[in-house]
């Protein structure tokens, strides 16, 4: 009988052992497996590999080769495989510990995203398949170095990771996004917040942006901010112009329930594009709202 109950504890605890460690059994037959062809899926399959590779050689990290394991097959099964949301990955209990408040804001990753999406929705999948699955790869790899408590001496490769992310989305068809140099608050005087298609409340990286913009703010006395709305060509003009209005209006209500209280706000519709397109085109670029410190 001690003989059963010790063997059943052994299964139990190698049971909950695997449970912890997800991507142990699958992410190491993935590293080594031989991936043909040159779409999209394929190089993206290709990208997500390299990242499985490195994260077992360099950090040891199973649970982070197992994330990213799983997105490298959906790719071969020809499914769409999207970049992580960060304010969806830094719910990672693994990931969400000591982690500082204002990382997302550091390289823009809202703006980041955004850029990304565009480049991959406009052409680049199938255009350039190989950058876009790189700038895409890349873009992921940027959030598991942000998101982790990251010892200083590698803050340089999350500036590599950031520079090589940039050269990918050019490539692929984007434009890069300039990142906003953290505790630097001064140097920082336009910030831009993103919104889905059709909608104006805030995203959880939106929250984040406007929040550093208020801890920046409170350290200049006196400081005025010009709030702006935009949209994108989908929709009517009145519509649209309706549309921007209430996006300016939630970011300065935002701020306002932050402590800024000097807030100009404005709204230009459909103008003033930020990626120029023909009319009728949802582009997540043009739908965004712009903070300005006056």
């Amino acid at each position: 009988m001690k003989n059963l109950t010790y063997i059943s504890v052994i299964s139990a605890a190698l049971a909950v052992s695997a449970c912890g460690l997800p991507g142990t059994f699958y992410a190491e037959p993935f590293s080594k497996e031989v991936i043909s062809g040159n779409d999209f899926n394929a190089e993206l399959a290709k990208a997500y590999q390299q990242r499985v590779n490195n994260t077992i050689e360099f950090d040891e990290n199973w649970i982070l080769a197992g994330m990213y394991t799983k997105k490298g097959n959906a790719a071969l099964a020809g499914q769409t495989v999207l970049p992580w949301d960060y304010s969806v990955y830094k719910e990672q209990p693994t990931f969400r510990t000591g982690v500082p408040s204002d990382r997302a804001s550091k390289y823009n990753l809202a703006g980041l995203r955004a850029n990304l999406m565009s480049a991959l929705d406009n052409g680049g999948r199938a255009n350039n398949p190989y950058a876009c699955a790189q700038a895409q790869a890349h873009y992921d790899w940027l959030i598991d170095e942000t998101f982790q408590d990251t010892p200083p001496a590698q803050i340089d490769e999350e500036d590599k990771i950031a520079t090589d992310f940039n050269r990918f989305l050019n490539e692929c068809g984007g434009t890069p996004v300039q990142a906003v140099q953290k505790n630097e608050p001064s140097a920082a005087t336009e910030w831009v917040i993103y919104f889905g298609w059709d909608r104006h409340d805030l995203t959880a990286e939106a929250q984040n942006v406007i929040n550093s913009v208020v801890g920046s703010v409170k350290q200049m006395a006196g400081s005025a901010l010009s709030v702006v709305g935009y949209t994108d060509t989908s929709g009517s003009a009145t519509y649209n112009q309706n549309l921007s209005q209430k996006r300016s209006g939630v970011v300065s209500q935002s701020l306002q329930s932050g402590g800024v209280s000097n807030i100009q706000s404005d709204a230009r519709g459909e103008t003033n594009l930020a990626k120029p397109t023909a009319d009728g085109v949802r582009e997540p670029l043009n739908r965004r709202a712009i903070i300005t410190l006056k």
